[in-house]
C-alpha cells in the first residue's frame, strides 16, 4: 500500500490566501461592473427626464402662444439676463360685431356674443394690428381701458362707455381678451407673471404683479421673436436647457407660428 502525504488532507495557507486574492479581485470586478450598469441606466432615465421636461414645457409655450391676440407678443430682458421673457395678450374668446366702431366713439354696440350659453367678460380688441395700439391701452386704442361683459345670448348690445377705436376689422371681428401675461427664466426656473396691467414699456411692470414657478431644473432659456410680414405669419423661437444635478443638460429647440389675422 502506498503511504498518504499530508498535503493531500487540504490546502495550504497560501493557497487560501491566493483564493481569497483572487476571489476578492474578481468580487470587486463583478461589483464595478453592477455600478457603471446601474449609472448608466440612471443617467439614461435622467437624461430622458429632462428631454420630457423641455419638450413639456415647449408645448406649453407653444399652445400659450397660439392664444395670443395678434400682434401682442414681445420679448424682452428682466433680471440682467438678455432675450429671457416673453410677454402676450391672452385670447378668451371672440366673435362678430355688427355696428361699425371705425366711424367715431362707440356707447352702444351691437354683437354677435362670444359664448352663447354663458356670459363672457374681458377686455375687448378691435383690429389690433399695432403693438403701441394695445400697450397701453386707453381712447383712441385698438383695446378698450375697461373690461366688458357680455351676457349670455346670441346678441346682444354692450355698453363701450364711448370707446373710440383705430379702425373697423376688415372681417368685423372683435376680440375679448385678459391682462397681459410673461414667460421668464430667471435662475434656473420658468416663472409666469400675471395681473400687472397694460404697460407701454416691456419689462418694467412684471414685478408688480403675482409670480408663479412653472417649473425648475433650467439652466438657461432664450426667445427670438421675428415680426410678421405679407407672406407669413409671426415666429417665436425659444431654446430651453434643462440641467441635471449632475451637470448634465438636454437643449430643446422649437418655433411657434404666431397667428397674425386680426
Amino acid at each position: 500500500m502506498f503511504a498518504r502525504s499530508k498535503s493531500a488532507d487540504g490546502f495550504t495557507l497560501i493557497e487560501l490566501l491566493m483564493v481569497i486574492v483572487i476571489a476578492s479581485i474578481l468580487g470587486v470586478g463583478v461589483v464595478q461592473f453592477i455600478v457603471h450598469s446601474m449609472q448608466g441606466v440612471l443617467d439614461t432615465a435622467g437624461r430622458q427626464q429632462m428631454a420630457v421636461t423641455g419638450a413639456l414645457l415647449a408645448e406649453r409655450i407653444t399652445r400659450e402662444m397660439r392664444e395670443a391676440l395678434p400682434n401682442s407678443v414681445r420679448v424682452f430682458s428682466m433680471n440682467g439676463a438678455t432675450d429671457n421673457c416673453v410677454e402676450w395678450i391672452p385670447i378668451i374668446g371672440a366673435a362678430n360685431y355688427i355696428d361699425e366702431v371705425g366711424s367715431g366713439a362707440v356707447t352702444d354696440w351691437q354683437v354677435m356674443v362670444p359664448e352663447a350659453n354663458e356670459s363672457v367678460s374681458g377686455y375687448v380688441a378691435v383690429y389690433p394690428i399695432m403693438v403701441e395700439a394695445l400697450y397701453p391701452n386707453g381712447v383712441n386704442q385698438a383695446i378698450t381701458p375697461a373690461v366688458i361683459t357680455f351676457p349670455a345670448g346670441a346678441l346682444a348690445t354692450v355698453d363701450l362707455s364711448g370707446q373710440t377705436f383705430p379702425a373697423d376689422s376688415p372681417n368685423r371681428r372683435y376680440f375679448v381678451v385678459t391682462e397681459p401675461e410673461s414667460l421668464c427664466f430667471i435662475s434656473g426656473y420658468l416663472y409666469r407673471y400675471s395681473s400687472y396691467g397694460f404697460d407701454l414699456n416691456v419689462g418694467s411692470s412684471q414685478t408688480s404683479g403675482v409670480r408663479q414657478t412653472v417649473a425648475g431644473g433650467i439652466g438657461s432659456g432664450l426667445f427670438d421673436f421675428l415680426p410678421s410680414s405679407l407672406v407669413r405669419n409671426a415666429v417665436l423661437s425659444m431654446q430651453i436647457s434643462m440641467v441635471s444635478s449632475t451637470e448634465e443638460s438636454v437643449s430643446i429647440n422649437q418655433q411657434v407660428q404666431v397667428r397674425n389675422v386680426p
